[in-house]
């Protein structure tokens, strides 16, 4: 075990390289994705400017090229994404949806 630890990393991790456009999450997933970060996580972690991050991710959806050239902000979505899919994970576990519906 502690042997693997110590180990020099696999060369068959992923590098940037690998991550092209046609890699990016459809659109119904990344909007759900992001609707729960807003509604979950946000409001206990107010770390990110939701203005910014709505501007960011309206790049994203027009031109994915734009945003995997600025790695910052790459990260900042991917993150985002993944904060929200542990999330969702554990609402289609408990058998509840994964997002609020909200009436006006």
């Amino acid at each position: 075990m502690a042997d693997a630890l110590l180990c020099a990393p696999s060369l068959n991790a992923r590098r940037h390289e690998d991550i092209t456009p046609s890699n990016i999450l459809p659109r119904l997933v990344s909007d759900r994705l992001l609707n729960i970060f807003f509604q979950e996580w946000a409001p206990l972690y107010p770390i990110v400017h939701r203005p910014e991050i709505l501007k960011l991710y309206s790049r994203y959806t027009t031109n994915p090229d734009s945003i995997e050239a600025d790695h910052h902000a790459f990260a900042q979505l991917n993150l985002i994404f993944g904060i929200a899919a542990i999330s969702s994970t554990v609402h289609l576990s408990l058998g509840n949806p994964p997002y609020r519906i909200e009436h006006v």
